[in-house]
């Protein structure tokens, strides 16, 4: 199971996922591997409510290992 937290704010929620168990002993992982990945979470929060968006805040194949959205209405 991953470690995961979230912050709420006024108008979005920041949800970090400190290890990606998934993607562990990977070596090189492609970004293009997380984005395949994420465009499930992506299609996920679409079907439960469309007027929500998922932005990428930080991403392990750029920033270490951590992940981590914002969840937002959509503008």
């Amino acid at each position: 199971m991953d470690e995961t937290e979230a912050f709420a704010e006024a108008d979005a929620a920041d949800v970090r996922q400190l290890t990606w168990t998934l993607m562990r002993g990977v070596p090189g992982l492609h970004g293009a591997a997380f984005d395949a990945w994420n465009s499930l979470w992506q299609g996920a929060l679409a079907a439960h409510k469309r007027r929500l968006e998922l932005e990428v805040t930080r991403r392990p194949d750029q920033d270490g290992a951590e992940i981590e959205w914002r969840v937002r209405q959509r503008p």
